[in-house]
């Protein structure tokens, strides 16, 4: 699976989880990669590490606030670093790089500004794609009562009870 529509199932799992709250997050994101494993090649597993790099990136930028080289007064949003793992994670990429390596060296390859150029990229992306799916999602409307009932027999149909 690509990084890119990856990026997009987060940031609606991140809209589902503002408006619904966890236990419904929960539930489309295991349904969704359920669904993604019933077209074989493990992609369910491979959308839950794509979200698992991206929660990672995330994490670190909002507990370590980076400001861009030589200009103090910018700082960088969390998709500079989704970027960085995107184009450092990926086996394939010219820019791989062994990330326990990395973490011992702290030392990156030159990015070529390619770094920049995917943040301005994934910022847009964010940007369209909350847009768009806030629209959606604000035509929707769910009954509470119903709402649970249905987490409930998703749980149930898992095997797990609710977070």
């Amino acid at each position: 699976m690509d990084f890119c529509p990856g990026y997009m199932f987060y940031l609606w799992y991140l809209l589902i989880l503002k408006q619904f709250g966890r236990e419904a997050a929960a539930v489309v994101r295991v349904e969704q990669a359920e669904q993604l494993d019933r077209l074989g090649g493990g992609f369910g597993q491979q959308l839950e590490d794509l979200i698992s790099i991206i929660e990672q990136a995330t994490q670190h930028a909002v507990g370590n606030p980076t400001t861009v080289p030589g200009r103090p007064e910018i700082q960088l949003p969390p998709e500079y670093f989704v970027a960085l793992r995107m184009l450092t994670t990926t086996v394939d990429s010219p820019y791989y790089v062994h990330w326990p390596e990395f973490e011992s060296t702290g030392r990156l390859p030159d990015l070529q500004g390619n770094d920049f150029t995917l943040t301005e990229c994934l910022c847009h992306c964010r940007d369209h794609a909350t847009h768009h799916f806030s629209t959606a999602l604000a035509s929707m409307t769910v009954d509470a009562r119903a709402l649970s009932e249905w987490i409930n027999t998703k749980f149930a149909e898992f095997g797990t009870v609710r977070p």
